[in-house]
């Protein structure tokens, strides 16, 4: 994949931004070390940035890069996080989420794709590649897929710029 491709860096921090202790809690690193969002944008940006990307190390627990995109292509777009209106659910009370369809990347430090998995709030749609053995896709969107989770990395990241 070429330079121009892979997705930028933040520039916050050489390490990335912590993840902290609860988000994604269960997931295993022998999942695959690099995660990557897709999320749905809406509203006003959606024709110019449909998607949103952020990229995680999941070793380390950091987000290591964010993107907008006009695809689902790993890597493609501009990085423009303050273009994004990433579709959220909040009732303005204590329930907040991402309502939008996800794609979950797994990909290689080259950003090639392991496998991906695709779903809506907590169902799961579909898988391509291989997960590891031993693993179930459905344990790894339970995990990955928590709306209230990808709700949280969405907030994390825009805050974080």
């Amino acid at each position: 994949m070429a330079e121009k491709d892979k997705i930028e860096t933040t520039n916050t921090d050489q390490q990335g931004i912590s993840l902290g202790d609860n988000l994604f809690k269960n997931y295993k690193t022998n999942w695959g070390r690099y995660i990557i969002f897709a999320l749905d944008n809406g509203g006003e940006v959606v024709d110019k940035h449909p998607h949103f990307k952020i990229k995680l190390d999941m070793i380390n627990r950091t987000i290591i890069g964010v993107d907008n995109s006009s695809n689902y292509s790993v890597g493609d777009g501009d990085v423009n996080l303050k273009n994004s209106e990433v579709e959220l659910y909040v009732d303005g009370g204590p329930n907040k989420c991402y309502e939008g369809y996800v794609v979950i990347h797994c990909v290689n430090e080259d950003d090639s794709k392991v496998w991906q998995l695709n779903g809506q709030w907590e169902e799961f749609h579909e898988k391509e590649g291989e997960i590891p053995d031993g693993t179930s896709d459905v344990d790894v969107y339970e995990v990955l897929g928590n709306e209230e989770d990808v709700y949280q990395l969405y907030e994390l990241a825009s805050s974080s710029i």
